[in-house]
C-alpha cells in the first residue's frame, strides 16, 4: 500500500512538472510571435495606444527568469518526494506483527455501550519481557495498559490490567492474561481485553525494556523517591536491564530522592518482590506520570528525536491509522502536549 501512494505521488509531481513546462512553452511561443512581429502594444502617456519594440535583450531576461522559476519549481517538487519517501521508510521500521482489525473487532457490543465509546479513542499499550528486539508472541506482557484519550479535550486517561488476573484468553482457554500476548501476540491480547472488558481496541503499542529506555534518557531522565525496601531490589534489577539493553547505567547509593536515567527508572518499574502487582503497576503509572510532565516541557527537536519514536531501532510494534486519529485530538492546555491528568 506505501509503494502505491509513492508511485501515485510520483506521477502527481511528474504531471505537476509537465504541465509547468507546457505553460512555459506556450510564453516562449507567445513570445517569439511578438519578436517576429516586432512590436508589442503599449499605453501611451496621453491616451492613444502606440507599438513599442521589445528588444532581444529584455526578451532574453524574462526568459532567464521562467527558468530559474522553473527550476526552482522543480527543486521544491523533488524535495517533496523525497522528504514523503524518507517518512514512509521511518514508519516502515517499527515492526508490525500480523494484526488484523477484523480478528480482535467485538461484534458483541451493544448500541448503548458503542454510544459511550464514541468521541474516545483507545489504545492497548504492552510491555513484553524480551530478553532480545522481538515483540511479537512469544512473550509475556508483564505491562497491560488501556490508554483511553478524549478526542475533544485531548484528556488522558490509563488503566492498568493486572498480568496475573485469570481471564479468558479467548481462544476457549482460560489464563493470566499475560499469556494471551505469548500464546498470539497483540491480535489475540486486545481480542481478549475487548472480550473481558467489553471494549472495541483496534490500536495498540508494544514496547520493550529499550524503548524505554531510550525514551527517558532523551527526556533527561526522572525524579523518584526510592523507599528503603525498594532499594534493597532495584540494583540487581538495574544490572539486569544494562544486559539487556546494552545500554549503560550506574547502581545507586542510598533511598531516598533520586534522579533515574533510563535504564534506572525502567528498574524501578519492574520491582516486584517487596510487595505485590497493584504496588508494581502504580509505579508503572508514576514512570508514565513523570514521563509526561517532562514531554509536555520538551522543545520540538527532543519530541522529534528519531530514537524517541522507536524508528532507529527495532524496539517498538504498533498498529494506528496512520495518524489520521492524531490529528483529531487537540493538544493540551500549553499547546504541546495532551493533557496527562494526575
Amino acid at each position: 500500500m506505501a509503494d502505491e501512494e509513492f508511485k501515485q505521488k510520483v506521477q502527481a509531481d511528474e504531471e505537476l512538472k509537465q504541465n509547468v513546462r507546457e505553460d512555459v512553452k506556450q510564453d516562449e511561443d507567445g513570445q517569439q510571435n511578438e519578436l517576429n512581429q516586432g512590436f508589442g502594444e503599449t499605453e501611451h502617456p496621453f491616451g492613444r495606444s502606440r507599438r513599442s519594440r521589445i528588444t532581444p535583450k529584455a526578451s532574453k531576461t524574462i526568459h532567464i527568469r521562467r527558468i530559474i522559476i522553473f527550476s526552482v519549481l522543480e527543486v521544491l517538487v523533488l524535495f517533496g518526494i523525497f522528504a514523503y519517501a524518507y517518512a514512509k521508510k521511518l514508519t516502515n521500521e517499527i515492526q508490525r506483527p500480523d494484526f488484523a482489525v477484523k480478528n480482535v473487532e467485538n461484534s458483541e457490543l451493544t448500541a448503548e455501550s458503542l454510544q459511550k465509546m464514541k468521541g474516545y479513542w483507545n489504545i492497548a499499550a504492552f510491555g513484553v519481557d524480551a530478553r532480545d528486539s522481538s515483540l511479537g508472541k512469544g512473550n509475556n506482557s508483564d505491562v497491560i495498559m488501556i490508554v483511553s484519550i478524549n478526542q475533544e479535550t485531548g484528556e488522558i486517561r490509563i488503566v492498568s490490567v493486572f498480568r496475573d488476573t485469570y481471564l479468558s484468553l479467548a481462544n476457549g482457554t482460560y489464563n493470566k492474561i499475560n499469556q494471551a500476548y505469548a500464546v498470539g501476540g497483540p491480535e489475540l491480547a486486545v481480542k481478549a481485553l475487548n472480550q473481558n472488558l467489553d471494549l472495541n481496541i483496534t490500536d495498540y503499542v508494544t514496547f520493550n525494556w529499550k524503548a524505554v529506555a531510550t525514551g527517558i534518557n532523551i527526556l533527561g531522565g526522572v525524579d523518584v523517591d526510592i523507599s528503603k525496601a525498594e532499594f534493597y531490589y532495584i540494583n540487581s534489577y538495574i544490572t539486569e536491564t544494562v544486559k539487556v539493553t546494552k545500554i549503560g547505567s550506574v547502581q545507586l547509593e542510598h533511598a531516598g530522592m533520586n534522579h533515574l536515567d533510563g535504564v534506572q527508572a525502567v528498574a524501578y518499574a519492574r520491582l516486584r518482590y517487596m510487595d505485590n502487582d497493584y504496588a508494581r503497576t502504580e509505579r508503572q503509572r508514576k514512570i508514565i506520570g513523570l514521563c509526561y510532565e517532562k514531554a509536555k516541557k520538551a522543545d520540538a527537536n527532543t519530541l522529534s528525536e528519531p530514537s524517541f519514536h522507536g524508528r532507529d531501532q527495532h524496539y517498538l510494534a504498533g498498529r494506528n491509522e496512520y495518524g489520521s486519529k492524531y490529528q483529531q485530538v487537540p493538544y493540551g492546555r500549553d499547546g504541546r502536549f495532551p493533557v496527562c491528568p494526575g
